[in-house]
């Protein structure tokens, strides 16, 4: 186990990793105001929903750390108001009971990871739904995707039990990751010119590592958590988001390194 000085680093960590995701995304929206592409919006949309689950991992991990187990989100301004006004009229309307119920519910949705499992169903969708616009080019796997992550969306806000909450949301991640990444690997053998080989090699790499952070991130929860495999899952996380973003971009910089322009 590591001491609790260095899991706060983890976590901060986490919160460093999840803005670097929002930089990624940040780069596809500039794109799409130039180009206006569905599929650069999807990459978009999907890199900030990642982000935000980055964060908001990051945050559940830090209520186990900082409140051992005590369902409590005093960091931010308008749960503890509501907490605060709650507590005012608690035995005066009923008003106050249910906004009290609204705060302990809201608060068990990130102390449980259950928003995460949201953010990361809905990001496989835009995920998905960029494989599908840029390579297979026809739309007729959205609807059933899409039906399967709204029914996971309103699962994980239902059901707490976190092995299986986890347990859905890898399988989705996974079957996205394997999808994306095939098509991926058939455009890198297509591809004529080195930078655009390389970046779809890049494409395929990142999916596989987003695929061995659900491994380690299961690994780290098997072996008792706060393991050394999530200091490692974090890090591949952090590769994931580099490698995504060179080999959907290619940059100049990148295109250079094979002397094209």
């Amino acid at each position: 186990m590591f001491s609790l000085d260095f899991l706060y680093s983890l976590i901060w960590y986490g919160y460093l990793i999840g803005f670097l995701f929002f930089a990624v995304s940040a780069y596809f929206l500039l794109r799409f105001r130039a180009k206006r592409g569905a599929a650069i919006f999807f990459l978009f949309a999907g890199y900030v929903l990642y982000g935000l689950a980055v964060i908001t991992t990051a945050y559940g991990y830090y209520q186990h750390v900082e409140y051992f187990g005590l369902l409590v989100l005093d960091l931010s301004p308008i749960f503890y108001v509501a907490s605060q006004v709650s507590r005012l009229f608690y035995f005066e309307e009923l008003t106050g009971i249910l906004l009290q119920y609204l705060v302990s519910y809201t608060a068990r949705l990130f102390f449980k990871w259950n928003i995460t499992f949201m953010l990361v169903a809905v990001a496989d969708l835009f995920l998905f739904a960029f494989t599908e616009e840029s390579f297979i080019q026809k739309r007729k796997y959205l609807i059933p995707f899409g039906v399967v992550t709204a029914s996971l969306v309103v699962f994980f806000f239902l059901f707490w039990d976190p092995l299986i909450n986890w347990a859905a949301v890898m399988f989705l991640s996974l079957a996205t990751y394997v999808i994306l990444g095939y098509f991926s690997f058939k455009a890198m053998r297509l591809a004529k010119k080195r930078s655009y080989k390389y970046g779809f090699a890049m494409i395929v790499s990142s999916n596989i590592f987003l695929s061995l952070f659900f491994v380690f991130m299961t690994v780290d929860r098997l072996t008792g958590r706060w393991t050394p495999f999530l200091f490692v899952a974090w890090t591949i996380l952090f590769l994931a988001s580099i490698l995504a973003f060179v080999g959907y971009t290619t940059p100049p910089w990148f295109k250079k390194l094979f002397k094209e322009t």
